[in-house]
């Protein structure tokens, strides 16, 4: 009885301990970014909206970036995208966040979510590498643009 007994508690005892092991594990640290898009954060030129938005950028992990944008009292949206470039300049595209586009009138709520991964399809010389790398700088910005204001009626810069 005092083999099967010390046994049982062996075998409890490993099952117990390996059910257990992982726990020391550190999850990988997710990166938050959030997002305040207005007309008056455009450029070259400020546009006067009573559109806004707002995002959350998440880094994931090094392979995988996800995005949420949000909208209030916008028209006809056509694309939104992320932009390589600082607060100060008109960047170029480097992702597409929405491929619209839609005729609908004051759209508010979520206008996309989705990940980007090193797979996905990125524009011109740009890739997955180029956008983590300028997430992390603070040289990337989320632009929503509309048939009233093609070149971006909303724009919000990424930061931490």
């Amino acid at each position: 009885m005092r083999v099967r007994s010390a046994l049982f508690v062996c075998m409890f005892g490993s099952l117990a301990l390996a059910a257990c092991g992982d726990d020391d594990a550190t999850p990988p640290t997710r990166e938050r970014f959030v997002v305040a898009l207005t007309g008056l954060a455009e450029k070259p030129t400020a546009v006067t909206t009573t559109a806004t938005g707002s995002a959350v950028v998440t880094i994931l992990s090094p392979d995988s970036i996800e995005w949420t944008l949000n909208v209030a009292g916008i028209d006809s949206v056509t694309a939104s995208h992320f932009h390589a470039g600082d607060a100060s300049v008109a960047g170029p595209v480097m992702f597409f966040t929405f491929s619209g586009p839609t005729t609908a009138r004051g759209i508010t709520g979520q206008l996309s979510t989705g990940v980007a991964t090193r797979t996905s399809t990125f524009t011109g010389i740009f890739t997955f590498d180029s956008l983590l790398t300028r997430i992390r700088a603070g040289t990337t910005y989320l632009n929503v643009h509309t048939r009233r204001n093609a070149p971006g009626e909303i724009r919000g810069q990424v930061t931490k």
